[in-house]
């Protein structure tokens, strides 16, 4: 559906063992993916990628996510 949850415990990406600064760091990382752009791609470095099928990344926000 889309939902990256609600920010609540449970349902964050961690995404802490990267060490970004902040929200904006995180941000930088990522990009329109598949057909359409409807999944986000985080690239960490050229070895470490991550696909979130079917959620966009103009959805993410910060409360999805645990730096």
């Amino acid at each position: 559906d889309g939902s990256v949850g609600n920010g609540s415990e449970g349902d964050k990406l961690d995404v802490s063992a990267f060490e970004l600064d902040d929200f904006a760091a995180f941000e930088n990382l990522l990009s329109a993916e598949g057909p359409g752009g409807h999944d986000t791609r985080i690239t960490f470095d050229p070895n470490t990628v991550m696909v979130l099928e079917n959620v966009a990344f103009t959805d993410l926000v910060a409360s999805h996510v645990m730096l």
